[in-house]
């Protein structure tokens, strides 16, 4: 934790209210996001430097933190898109970053019009590519037991759509 905190920045250990101006929340908020960010970066390249075989654990630990915060059982692509927004941080909330194409009852589709991420993968001499196969299986974590499909297609354009019934 020493080298992290070294690395990347010590977060503070006080709660969130506590911690930040109250007249000046952005900033604070936009630091403590990027800082945490660097953090991770770090934390798996590191892991994946000590042992390439550890990607399978990243995966999974993803995976299952996603399925912690489900809220609840998923019946619209509408639902899950909230959920993702919700728990997937691509960008400051005041950034224009992503923009849905396609809104239909049974499929959602967004571009990703900048990149959030490579700051701070770069800045570790980390692969961005590996965050985005954390984050799939983080979101597959989320949609579990729901009947709703993600899809990541070059980490620029993103589906949520209902699986087919089979008949």
């Amino acid at each position: 934790v020493e080298r992290l905190d070294l690395t990347c920045g010590a977060l503070p250990s006080d709660q969130y209210t506590q911690a930040i101006d109250q007249g000046a929340p952005e900033p604070f908020l936009e630091l403590y996001t990027r800082m945490a960010e660097h953090r991770f970066a770090f934390a798996v390249t590191e892991l994946l430097k000590l042992n390439p075989a550890y990607m399978t654990a990243l995966e999974n630990y993803c995976r299952d933190k996603g399925k912690t915060l489900k809220a609840a059982k998923l019946s619209t692509v509408e639902a899950a898109y909230e959920l993702i927004n919700a728990s997937v941080l691509d960008g400051m909330p005041w950034d224009d970053v992503k923009n849905v194409t396609v809104v239909e009852t049974n499929r959602i589709i967004w571009k990703k019009l900048q990149e959030t991420h490579q700051e701070a993968w770069d800045k570790v001499g980390g692969n961005l590519e590996i965050y985005y196969q954390l984050q799939t299986c983080f979101i597959q974590g989320l949609l579990d037991g729901s009947n709703i499909l993600f899809n990541n297609e070059q980490n620029e354009l993103f589906t949520l759509s209902i699986e087919p019934q089979e008949a």
